[in-house]
């Protein structure tokens, strides 16, 4: 199967002008992989559609899985994949999973266009709820969202945010693949767009970006692509201020 990925650049008005139950061991190393069988990785799993390709999906409710939206658009008829083309594994490693579930339907943010591209309407609204027959959220749990934005930044002593990224990419596409020393670099004007440091093009869209504090692991912005923030590559994510009320 083939990742679903989005590259683009991001320009103009994107560019900024300067506008947290379990605790986790954290390692230092690029990667890690974590136990998909264990809270709180279990929660995200993999994405897998008829067409072949795949990404990744974190379950935020019941039956409710975050992901991005480009991963659901048919490259080949350019057109929305039927629900009926979707599976859910949450905690998926190598052929296994702790749970899964069809999808019976899904919903793009009200604001996106009617197909996929690389624009400003495109990037900040880059994401779907999918709605899973199964309640595998009951069985694994679900991660709650936490809002960041600029303010954050500028209390951080070096003008980042500590956070961490899980996910499959096309690198290890079988295996959840942790990336847990990286940052919130940037955000956009208009504060729907975060530029972090998670492994840009093997970050794999659809990841959640993450933040772990006193209460627990908590979203905090959605991975959908690779762009040129400020003429340096950047990750690309939808900060959760832009689906926070969507569930």
């Amino acid at each position: 199967m083939a990742v679903a990925s989005l590259l683009f650049v991001v320009a103009g008005e994107v560019s900024l002008a300067a506008e947290q139950s379990t605790q986790i061991a954290l390692s230092t190393t690029d990667r890690a992989q974590p136990d998909t069988e264990q809270a709180p990785w279990y929660a995200i799993g993999r994405i897998n559609t008829l067409n072949g390709f795949f990404c990744t999906g974190t379950l935020i409710g019941p039956r409710e899985v975050l992901t991005a939206a480009h991963c659901l658009w048919d490259t080949v008829g350019k057109r929305w994949v039927s629900p009926t083309w979707i599976h859910f594994l949450a905690g998926y490693d190598r052929g296994s999973s702790v749970a899964q579930s069809q999808v019976v339907s899904y919903r793009l943010a009200e604001s996106y266009p009617d197909s996929v591209g690389t624009g400003l309407g495109h990037l900040s609204a880059n994401w779907a709820i999918l709605t899973l027959a199964e309640p595998a959220g009951e069985i694994v749990g679900y991660l709650p969202f936490r809002i960041v934005g600029r303010q954050n930044l500028v209390d951080a002593l070096d003008q980042r945010v500590e956070v961490f990224q899980a996910g499959y990419n096309r690198n290890q596409d079988h295996m959840l693949s942790l990336n847990p020393g990286c940052a919130i670099v940037d955000f956009s004007v208009r504060g729907s767009l975060m530029a972090h440091t998670c492994g840009g093009a093997n970050a794999g869209s659809g990841s959640p970006i993450l933040i772990q504090e006193d209460e627990g692991v908590f979203i905090v912005g959605l991975h959908v692509g690779v762009g040129n923030w400020q003429a340096v590559e950047r990750g690309i994510a939808v900060t959760a201020a832009e689906f926070l009320g969507a569930r």
